[in-house]
């Protein structure tokens, strides 16, 4: 069954990427891709020290990367969609897919009274209602994952702490606190199949840790998942 399933981890699995509109060259994965002179990602993620046959075939044999996805116990969402509805009538959902060609391609689209912004991670474009017009925006990509974003977020990091200053990061750590309760709760509600109140359920933790009544709760909004 291994040796016709296309998941396989030792053999050439195409990951195909898209950067500007452009289709790139796929990327063996694992074994076929240190036979072919790949000792970068995804291979160095699985191995300690530098990857070579040897590493990576015991790796395969004795760790998590090399069991068969429909075979164990990995309960990771491969698809999934959030609803969320925010106490001001605001909504928002969150799409995943990993079956997809644009692999690790974030695509956002923004919806308001007087205009729109519809985009990726390597162009976005900002339209005005009221004045029938739209402009294109191409941010500039500092290299690494994410579009650029990885290496940006380390480069304000490192400004911020440089500076201190922290309203260079744009965000502090009660919004980013926000941010994974969120998450936590969508997490919830996936598994219970209920719907979530995010203030309730903050305030919930809060109590588990002994933290009741000591900051604000979060915004009010619902998570559904």
């Amino acid at each position: 069954m291994e040796k016709d399933c296309e998941y396989s981890a030792k053999k050439r699995v195409f990951l195909t990427f898209v950067q500007d509109g452009r289709l790139l060259i796929p990327l063996p994965v694992y074994l076929d891709a240190v036979a072919h002179g790949n000792v970068g990602w995804p291979v160095e993620t699985i191995v300690d020290g530098l990857p070579d046959i040897e590493s990576v075939t015991e790796a395969l044999k004795t760790g998590p990367y090399g069991q068969c996805v429909y075979e164990s116990d990995n309960d990771v969402c491969d698809h999934q969609v959030v609803n969320l509805e925010f106490s001001n009538g605001s909504t928002a959902s969150f799409t995943l897919v990993a079956y997809s060609s644009v692999i690790c391609m974030r695509q956002t689209r923004m919806h308001f009274t007087h205009g729109e912004i519809i985009g990726d991670m390597s162009k976005f474009t900002v339209a005005d209602f009221r004045k029938n017009r739209s402009k294109t925006h191409h941010p500039r990509n500092e290299g690494g994952g994410h579009g650029g974003g990885d290496l940006g977020l380390i480069r304000t990091f490192v400004e911020a702490v440089r500076t201190g200053r922290q309203e260079v990061l744009g965000t502090d750590v009660g919004e980013v606190l926000k941010s994974h309760l969120t998450v936590f709760a969508a997490e919830c509600s996936r598994k219970e199949g209920r719907i979530v109140d995010c203030v309730a359920f903050e305030m919930a933790a809060r109590e588990m840790v002994g933290l009741s009544g000591k900051s604000e709760p979060v915004a009010g909004a619902e998570a559904e998942s």
